[in-house]
């Protein structure tokens, strides 16, 4: 556990380093460009958190492909991406299709115009796919790559499943403050990092998106410790994330509909729908998948009892 506490850690001192420069960053960038300070602060923090964590990584010997989840041939690499980014888009193409027919999203103005506009609609998929490839190497990477290994060698398989899927839900929900360029002061910096937490403050309002994002973290990391590598995290992650994406672009959330609360308040489409949907398939996966037999094996080995074959 010492590992993943060292990651959160990482995390604090980011957040302090980024608070510190963020008002001299800001004002420096103005004449070249009216960067919002918020902006300035998440893109300092997360320079100076991928450097802390590089260095960190490379103290833990994390940065050999086996550690990062890259051991696997590139054909066979490709081929699991491929293959994941197929069922990412297959696993969120039934909850798109249920959303729109409750009306919990409706088509926006752009989509439902006359002459319906296939280029916009194609230009807004591919838009989808690509920050959905962005987003998800870089988190598979870290949490399904690194911190799985720095848990898993550490703690066992459930804390590796467990603890980096909690940590990579609720980094979701941080920020949201914005303060004026004409307010900026030398503790802007300081107060934006205080308040990264805001959305906490009212729990419930999250808990729908929260348990939806732990279900598909939980999924991704099954796909981990069943292929050895993070090709099919990296493809569903890719999957799930293009769909969402399209939908946000191609849809708005209508508030007025009966069964509005499906969908929840973080985006619109991340709420009790997904995670009763994205839970069944994690469910039926883990049941499926040697994953349960390994923590079983694992718990009893801790106990003293004898193991259980898969026979058994």
């Amino acid at each position: 556990m010492r590992t993943f506490l060292a990651f959160q850690l990482l995390f604090v001192v980011a957040a302090v380093i980024a608070a510190s420069c963020t008002p001299l960053v800001w004002a420096a960038l103005q004449p070249l460009d009216d960067v919002p300070v918020h902006r300035v602060l998440n893109r300092i923090g997360m320079v100076v958190l991928g450097v802390g964590m590089l260095l960190y990584m490379r103290k833990l010997s994390l940065l050999d492909k086996a550690a990062l989840g890259y051991a696997m041939p590139r054909r066979r690499f490709v081929r699991h991406m491929m293959t994941g980014l197929a069922v990412g888009v297959l696993t969120m193409l039934p909850l798109a299709v249920a959303i729109f027919s409750l009306e919990l999203r409706v088509p926006s103005a752009e989509f439902s115009s006359p002459g319906f506009p296939a280029m916009w609609v194609l230009a807004m998929v591919c838009k989808g796919i690509l920050t959905g490839i962005a987003v998800s190497f870089l988190e598979e990477t870290f949490f399904r790559g690194a911190m799985f290994t720095a848990v898993i060698r550490e703690a066992g398989l459930l804390p590796a499943i467990v603890l980096p899927t909690v940590f990579y839900a609720g980094l979701h929900f941080l920020g949201g403050m914005r303060v004026p360029g004409e307010e900026v002061t030398w503790l802007t910096g300081f107060y934006l990092a205080a308040n990264l937490f805001d959305a906490y403050a009212a729990p419930l309002s999250l808990v729908d998106s929260f348990l939806a994002l732990v279900a598909f973290g939980v999924l991704l990391s099954l796909i981990r410790h069943r292929t050895g590598a993070i090709a099919g995290c990296i493809g569903v992650h890719t999957g799930g994330v293009g769909v969402i994406v399209t939908l946000h672009h191609l849809s708005v959330p209508n508030p007025g509909a009966s069964y509005s609360w499906l969908v929840g308040s973080y985006d619109g489409v991340i709420g009790w729908m997904a995670f009763g949907w994205i839970g069944l398939l994690t469910a039926a996966y883990w049941y499926l998948s040697d994953s349960r037999r390994a923590v079983i094996r694992q718990r009893m080995s801790r106990a003293g009892r004898p193991q259980q074959t898969a026979a058994d």
